[in-house]
């Protein structure tokens, strides 16, 4: 979980940044899927409570291509819904 020159991964720190901050469910893309059963190994190592965990399919963009942040302007068809405006202005 840490690299050759001694940084740790992503995985061991999002765990350890999700746990200081208290998080209690992960909402991100089927990508991540293959990194759920590091990171349940990892929270079982620490003894905290697991969170919640959710994939869901990832966000094309009008080339069917998958996209990485920031990818896309806000529009008001999203900003309207407080929900989903109020999570994109957290996770940026």
């Amino acid at each position: 979980m840490v690299r050759s020159n001694r940084t740790p991964t992503f995985l061991l720190a999002s765990v350890v940044d999700d746990i200081s901050m208290g998080v209690t469910d992960i909402i991100r893309g089927d990508d991540h899927l293959t990194n759920t059963f590091r990171q349940f190994f990892l929270y079982k190592m620490s003894q905290t409570k697991l969170p919640n965990f959710a994939h869901i399919p990832l966000i094309l963009n009008e080339k069917g291509e998958a996209t990485t942040p920031p990818f896309f302007i806000i529009d008001s068809t999203i900003s309207d819904r407080l929900f989903l405006k109020y999570s994109f202005l957290i996770y940026d």
